[in-house]
Formats: C-alpha cells, sequence, structure tokens
C-alpha cells in the first residue's frame, strides 16, 4: 500500500503548489516588507546589533545589558566624548526600539526579527513572511517591465531617510546583492494567474511616486499595494469559473456610515472571496486524488484512507491530542456532506480539506485566516481587530491612498466613473459609481441585497472620503473627479 502523507504535510504542499507559499501563521505588514525587500535586495541578516540593541529594550526583556552593548560597538565610538556613555547608550536603545519597532516585530532574541525597515541593510533573515515576499520579488521580476524592482532597489540603497542615519553606526556594511532569478516554471506559474498581471501594473505605477515622496511614506504604499496583491492572488485563482465582467471575485468596499444592506452584500463578497481559498484547495486536493487513482474508494476506504493522514491519532502526546480532535471533526464533516451529496469522493474530499485547514490552525492559521488577517492589516478588512463577527469591506485612509496612487499617474485626473471602472477592471473593486451595472456585476454573483440607489450614495461617500484626503474634487455640473495632483512636493 502507497505510504500516504500526513493532513499537516497535505496542507503544506498543497498550499505551496496553489500559492507559491505557506499560508500558515498571521503575517504583518513589516513581516512582508522584510521578506520582500530582502529577496527584492539579494540580502539575508542584518547587523545583529540593531537586534541586540533594540530587542525589547523598553519592555524590559532585553538580553543584553547597556554595558554589554556598549562593549559591542566601542570600535564605533570614541568613549571619551561623552561624559555618561551608558546613559548615552540607553538613550540611543530607546530611541531605536522605538522607532525599529512600530510594528512590534522586534524580538530581543531567536530569528524573528523584522524591523520597521527604509534600507536594504536593514532587512534580516525573520521568515515570518511565509514566503510571501519572496512570492511577490519574483512576481515583478518577470513582469516585461521591471522598472518598478529597480526603482525599489534604488530606493533601498538610498540613504536619505532618518531611521538609516540613526541605525547607520550600527549597520553592517555591504552592496546590495543581486535581483532573484527565476526560473520557467515560476514565469509559466505567472502567465496562468488572473491577477498578478494587474499587480505587476499596479507596482509600475505606484513607483512613478518615488522622486515626488518623501522615502518612507513612498515605502508605505509599496508595502500596502505588496499586502492587497497578496490577498487579491489567494481569492482569484484561475482555476475557479469566470463570473461577471472580468472573472474576479468581487470586493465591495462600504463608506463609513453606509447601509445595513450594503454591508450585507460586502459581507456576502467577503465569503465569496473565502469561498474561493477553500475551493482552490478542493480542486487541487481533488486532482492529487484522481492522480493516485482514489477518486473511485468507498466509504470505509476513505476512512482508512484519512485515519492513515494522522500518524500520531491515539497518541497522548500534544500533537495526538491535535489529531484526536482533527480526527472527530473529519468523521463528522465526513458523515454530513455524504449525507447530503450521496457520493464519497465529494464528502472526502470536503471534509479532507477542512480537516487540513484544521491541523494548520491548530498549529498557527490556517488560508481563511491567513487571508482575512492579511486584509485587516492592510486596511481593508473590516472589523480590524480579530474575533468572529460578520466581516466586510470598509478601506481605511492608508487603504484608499494606495488604491488612487496604484491607478493614476502622478497628476492624472480622470472622471469618478472612469477610475471605479478601472478598479473594478483590475481589481474587482465596487462602490456603486456605475449604480445600475454595479448592482448587476454583484447579482452575477448572487449577490442581490443592495438596490442601485444604496450603490450610488456609497459611492458619494467614498468620493467625499476622497476630496477629505485630497484626492478628488468636485466641479460644477455635479462633475466628480479623482485625482494625484496634490502628491506633489511643494
Amino acid at each position: 500500500m502507497v505510504t500516504l502523507i500526513s493532513f499537516d504535510q497535505l496542507a503544506k504542499e498543497l498550499c505551496l503548489k496553489v500559492w507559491g507559499f505557506h499560508p500558515s501563521r498571521q503575517v504583518k505588514p513589516v513581516h512582508f516588507a522584510n521578506g520582500f525587500f530582502r529577496s527584492l535586495c539579494g540580502q539575508s541578516g542584518a547587523s545583529q546589533l540593531l537586534q541586540k540593541a533594540a530587542g525589547g529594550f523598553r519592555k524590559g526583556i532585553t538580553q543584553v545589558t547597556t554595558d554589554m552593548f556598549l562593549a559591542d560597538i566601542r570600535d564605533k565610538y570614541d568613549p571619551t566624548s561623552s561624559a555618561n556613555p551608558v546613559e548615552k547608550a540607553a538613550t540611543l536603545r530607546s530611541a531605536l526600539d522605538l522607532v525599529l519597532g512600530q510594528d512590534r516585530a522586534t524580538y530581543p532574541t531567536g530569528p524573528f526579527f523584522s524591523p520597521t525597515l527604509t534600507h536594504h541593510l536593514h532587512t534580516t533573515s525573520d521568515p515570518s513572511d511565509q514566503g510571501t515576499g519572496a512570492f511577490l520579488a519574483h512576481v515583478l521580476c518577470v513582469a516585461d517591465d521591471t522598472t518598478a524592482v529597480e526603482v525599489l532597489r534604488r530606493s533601498l540603497s538610498s540613504g536619505t531617510d532618518n531611521v538609516y542615519f540613526l541605525t547607520l553606526p550600527l549597520l553592517n556594511k555591504r552592496e546590495i546583492g543581486p535581483m532573484p532569478t527565476v526560473g520557467e516554471e515560476f514565469r509559466e506559474y505567472i502567465r496562468t494567474s488572473v491577477i498578478l498581471d494587474a499587480v505587476q501594473q499596479a507596482f509600475s505605477t505606484v513607483t512613478l511616486y518615488e522622486p515626488r515622496l518623501e522615502k518612507t511614506m513612498f515605502l508605505q504604499r509599496v508595502v500596502t499595494l505588496g499586502s492587497f496583491g497578496i490577498f487579491l492572488h489567494m481569492m482569484n485563482q484561475p482555476r475557479q469559473g469566470v463570473g461577471g465582467q472580468t472573472g474576479l471575485t468581487p470586493i465591495l468596499l462600504c463608506a463609513r456610515q453606509s447601509a445595513d444592506d450594503l454591508r450585507e452584500a460586502s459581507r456576502a463578497t467577503f465569503v465569496r472571496g473565502r469561498q474561493q481559498i477553500e475551493r482552490t484547495f478542493e480542486e487541487e486536493f481533488t486532482a492529487l486524488l484522481q492522480a493516485r487513482g482514489e477518486e473511485n474508494l468507498s466509504r470505509d476506504e476513505y476512512l482508512e484512507n484519512a485515519r492513515a493522514r494522522l500518524p500520531n491519532l491515539g497518541q497522548q502526546s500534544n500533537a495526538g491530542k491535535r489529531e484526536q480532535k482533527v480526527w472527530l471533526r473529519f468523521e463528522q464533516d465526513f458523515s454530513g456532506f455524504l449525507l447530503g451529496s450521496g457520493n464519497p469522493t465529494e464528502a472526502f474530499i470536503s471534509a479532507s480539506v477542512r480537516a487540513a485547514f484544521l491541523i494548520m490552525h491548530e498549529a498557527g492559521e490556517d488560508p481563511e485566516g491567513f487571508w482575512t488577517s492579511l486584509g485587516r492589516m492592510a486596511g481593508l478588512v473590516f472589523p480590524r481587530a480579530s474575533g468572529r463577527g460578520g466581516k466586510y469591506y470598509l478601506p481605511a485612509p492608508q487603504f484608499l491612498d494606495m488604491l488612487v496612487v496604484a491607478l493614476l499617474a502622478p497628476d492624472e485626473e480622470i472622471p469618478m466613473e472612469e477610475f471605479w471602472n478601472r478598479a473594478w477592471q483590475r481589481f474587482g473593486i465596487i462602490v456603486g459609481a456605475r449604480s445600475s451595472l454595479d448592482a448587476a456585476r454583484l447579482a452575477s454573483r448572487g449577490i442581490r441585497q443592495v438596490s442601485p440607489n444604496q450603490l450610488s450614495r456609497n459611492a458619494a461617500e467614498i468620493h467625499a472620503e476622497l476630496v477629505r484626503m485630497g484626492h478628488a474634487r468636485e466641479y460644477a455640473d455635479d462633475i466628480a473627479m479623482i485625482r494625484t495632483g496634490g502628491m506633489k512636493d511643494e
């Protein structure tokens, strides 16, 4: 009998095959940024002095005393230049912790240290991005025009920001590394995507703003766009059925004071995205069963197949207890799906996907939870805090700001309807600017909770927020325009 891989290993292998990374734990934007910039710049491992200086200092959990820190940097300062070097060093450490720890990912020990970074010399070997950074760096490197990569590498080599100046004495000097190399297999994977070409275009547009923006502001927009790109990629796989005008899973953005019906419709679009993630995993698992000739087994054979994928079942270890929980859930789901469909194969596939996601969740995070948390931290999914509740799309100002610079070139100004049609064509985003058409787009996905009039009011409220942000204006005769002219450095 062929040995079956565990549900745990199955989840890891299929996630890598489907999405190109491992969505198995929560990824903060700073984690993504660290992996993304590290891969783009061919770097790995920042100066250990940064972690010694900043990691946990203000909380008092640092493992390095200030006297020890002074000894480590004795060749980087003149001990006669200060009457109280320990006090000065403590002030420096507090400043470094405050600046580098803005995203709460500067741990005092171990490999998990992702500082709030502005330079390639700040990147670390922290694997907490789960491969998302390297994935998106490879996506940009296979674009027909790699100018965006060149701009990002140039920006990350520039020592023009205050964060770099603060950390400069503690950095190991080295030249920027080579761009990542991408194999033909990955290029083919990109060509089959329904969203990654739009992500490449968006980065090309955002990097046009690099000369106009202060460096940290520019990099913030880059990181928000990157997080959003990963979010879009997970919910828009080429295997899914094409629906609507673009084939993208719709994202209905709500204004802050939106009606209940509109929030319900937005929740429905959020649920569609989550369902696509599960469906994509199911389809890949189905292909695996077919390749192994296991698509026509009996009920008892499928139960034995599932039991064999839980190698620690029956043990009193922590792994055994986790697998016991997964097994009970699998039996319940399998019986329920079998009762509904009468098809053992379909029931086994659905129950196995839930089992794989559950065992990932018990160890850290499952793909759906990973996707949701990424959307929250990008300023898209609401409520922003974790936990249960009806989630929907409520864009934060930083998300709207990123969206404008991702869709409009510098100084470009277009009518509101044209802007949101562009957002629909590239990302599947709907606000109601074309009320009847947007209602039809939602209806094509079975979402009918909201009327054209409610959609139109929602678009007007989001436009008013863009006006307050300086990204839109109203002309006579009710002409609404979206613009980026306010982004000039003056």
